[in-house]
Formats: C-alpha cells, structure tokens, sequence
C-alpha cells in the first residue's frame, strides 16, 4: 500500500495545515526559498489597496488630472498577460538552472521581458481606453476625477484583482511550505536509499494502520495506536534525516580519494554512525513488522468479505440447480461447500483480528512504556 502522504509530519502541526500542503507535493518538495511576514498573494493584496487608497485623490478630486483614472486598469490589466511568464520562468528556468551565471542570466530575462510585457500591456489598453473616452466627449464626463464614475473606474480592478487574489491564492502552498519547513520531511531531503527505505517503511506501516482502522473499525485498538504510529513516525523520519545528512558530511569526506590518516581518522566516525544506523533500522523494522501484520488481518476480512458474498447467493444458485432438468448431486455439494469456506474463513478472520489487536495492545503498552 503506498503511504497516505508524500511527507512525514510534526504532529503537532494543524491538521488544516497538514490538508493544505498534502495537497501540493510539489510546493512540499520545493517551498519557498525564504520566508516572509505574510504568506506572498496577502502581501500583494496589502500593496494594492494601499497603493489604491493613497492614490486615490486622483480621481476623488475634480483638479486630478483626467488620465490618472485609467492608471488601475491599465495596470491590472497588465498583470494578466505578465503573471503567467513570470511564474514559467520561476517554475521552469530559474529553480533549474545551477550556477550563479545561469541565474544571474535568467534574473535578467525575468525583469526585462516582465518590464516589457507591462509596458506594452499597459499602452494598449490604457491607450484604448483613453482614445474610447476622447471618441466619447459625454462618456470622458462620466468618468471625469470627482464623479462617481471616476471612483468607480479607480477601485473597481483593485477590488477585482484582490478578489481574485482571495480567490486563488497563489503561492500560498509554497508560503505555507517554507514557514514550515522544518516540521516535515520528504523523501527529497534524503540521499541514501537506506534512508529513503526507512522512511518508505515508516509511512507505509502509518497508510497500513489508518487504512486498518478503516475498515476492521476501533474494537481492534487502532484509534489509540494512530496517534503513537504518528509520533514514532515523526520521531524515526527526523533521525533517518540526521543521519542522513552525517552520511553525507562523511561520504563528502571521501570524495576524490583520501590519505590512510584521513581514513583512519573517520573510522570511529563512520562506525558511530552504523552502529545508530542499525538501531533505527531495528525500529523501522518493528513498526514494520507490526504493519505487515494488521495488513494480514485486513486481507483476511477482505477475504471473508468476499466469500460472505458469495456464500450469500449460493441460495439462488441452488434453487437454479434444483429447477434443471436433471439436476447434478455435485452441483449441490460444491454449493453447499462454499458456505463452508465461508465459514473457515471467518474463522480465520475473527483469529486474525484478534491477534492484531493483541499486537495493537502491546504496542502501545511498549510505546507508553517508552514515553515514561
């Protein structure tokens, strides 16, 4: 069963947080690169309006200057066509290119083409607008600084475009991300596939546990489990990180060849760092152990489930066989022993089930044991 996240998380963290950035592996993979006050769109947001209320004598007023209206529209409109680049050339080019020249480069094909794309963007349609109003004397009246339609003109894209920025919030996942970032871990953030297979292994037991609880409900203990699964999750994905990450400070020890004193001295280093790498592994193994067995049980109860099915039409089946012609003896004892494995199967079902609530009890017996 593949885990229920792409992430291991603190499990402190919110729950309406964990949704949100559970819903955007790639904002979890790769967050924000710094983190801000405010999360980007409500800082824009902020900028607008403000922007809007200060400039707004300007069209409040009947000595403002005429064009000055049209200065909101233009500008929002100019940030249609523009968004879309600049968020293909952050995406795309920027976050892959890999020496300070390439970005260097990059950075300045995202200012120049993003400053062109408003300048032509704000021309065009401030230039519309405006030879519309001059082919139109009554309505440039309506819309002239002072009136309500001057007003109007002015806060109407800023409400359009705030809305829409509540609306989509964009950036938000990797905002949120980058504010968190050190309350989950993911499969990017390790280098080794001994680390990576831990970690696989600990999500997989937590996927297997909540989908037990699912479906074989709480008489098996596994609401009381969950919590501690999540614990222990978190605590074994934030070890397999550490150590990952002193497996890499060694191995970057190594590169290129190293004297017999070097060797020498990072051998104790080195056998440390088995030495902890072996005891998680022992831990991995025994949640996965316990994994391995509540996911017996529910292929056992799924396996039931099925033949229950079965079992419950064979009725029909029979009074069919008893109607034909010349009915067949063997027919009726084939029918007749799928109730019987209908019933060793459950059998096998409710042995199963109690097993792995006996595993479920002495777990958290062990991890309460641990805990004190």
């Amino acid at each position: 069963m593949p885990p229920s996240t792409q992430a291991t998380f603190d499990p402190a963290l919110r729950p309406g947080t964990v949704r949100r950035l559970s819903a955007s592996p790639e904002a979890l993979a790769r967050p924000n690169g710094f983190r801000l006050p405010l999360p980007r769109w409500v800082l824009i947001t902020l900028a607008v309006t403000a922007a809007a209320v200060a400039g707004a004598p300007l069209a409040l007023f009947p000595e403002g200057p005429g064009e000055a209206v049209l200065v909101p529209l233009a500008l929002v409109a100019a940030s249609y066509p523009t968004y879309p680049w600049v968020r293909f050339v952050w995406t795309e080019l920027l976050r892959g290119a890999d020496s300070v020249g390439e970005r260097a480069l990059i950075w300045f094909l995202l200012l120049t083409t993003a400053t062109a794309f408003s300048l032509v963007s704000v021309s065009l349609v401030g230039g519309a607008v405006w030879l519309a109003l001059r082919l139109a004397p009554s309505t440039a009246a309506l819309v002239a600084p002072g009136t309500p339609g001057a007003v109007l003109l002015w806060f109407l894209p800023v409400a359009v475009l705030v809305a829409i920025l509540l609306l989509r919030r964009p950036w938000d996942s990797a905002d949120l991300a980058a504010w968190h970032r050190d309350r989950y871990v993911v499969p990017a953030d390790l280098g080794f596939t001994q680390s990576h297979r831990a970690l696989n292994k600990l999500q997989r037991t937590t996927a297997r546990a909540e989908h037990a609880h699912r479906v074989l409900g709480t008489h098996v203990g596994l609401d009381h489990a969950l919590p501690l699964l999540r614990a222990e999750e978190w605590r074994l994905a934030r070890e397999c990180l550490h150590l990952d990450r002193l497996r890499d400070r060694l191995a970057g020890h190594e590169i290129g060849g190293v004297s017999a004193q070097v060797k020498e001295a990072l051998a104790p280093q080195w056998k440390v760092l088995e030495k902890a790498s072996r005891d998680l592994d022992t831990e991995v193994g025994r949640l996965d152990a316990f994994g391995r067995k509540i996911q017996a049980a529910v292929d056992t109860h799924e396996e039931w489930v099925r033949l229950q099915r079965v079992a419950d039409q064979a009725g029909d089946f029979a009074d069919l066989a008893a109607r034909a012609p010349s009915p067949d003896a063997g027919t009726s004892d084939a029918l007749t022993h799928s109730l019987h494995g209908a019933e060793a199967a459950r059998a096998v079902r409710e042995e199963m089930i109690r097993e792995t609530a006996e595993a479920t009890a002495r777990l958290i017996r062990e991890q309460v044991g641990t805990a004190g």
